[in-house]
């Protein structure tokens, strides 16, 4: 692979890590938005958002090389997926 390649490649892993902390970001607007309404449970959209968004953080970490970063953010995916499970019963 070319170096032009590589850095097009980089670029674009870096691009869905910070794509996917925009998504987190909008998560916890949303869960935010709706604790100032007064409402004290866990929305399903911050849930599905927040993993979505980490899903994307994983594959940007894997992507750099980061396998700890990554694994990291996989565990917390899976938190977050998990708790989702558990409300939507």
């Amino acid at each position: 692979m070319s170096s032009a390649h590589g850095a097009l490649y980089l670029h674009a892993y870096i691009m869905l890590g910070r794509s996917g902390l925009l998504i987190i970001i909008v998560a916890w607007l949303i869960q935010l938005n709706y604790s100032w309404k007064g409402r004290k449970e866990l929305q399903p959209a911050f849930l599905v958002l927040q993993a979505l968004g980490i899903f994307l953080l994983v594959i940007s970490s894997f992507a750099n090389g980061d396998a700890f970063l990554g694994f990291l953010n996989l565990l917390s995916g899976a938190g977050a997926v998990w708790v989702y499970l558990k409300i939507k019963k």
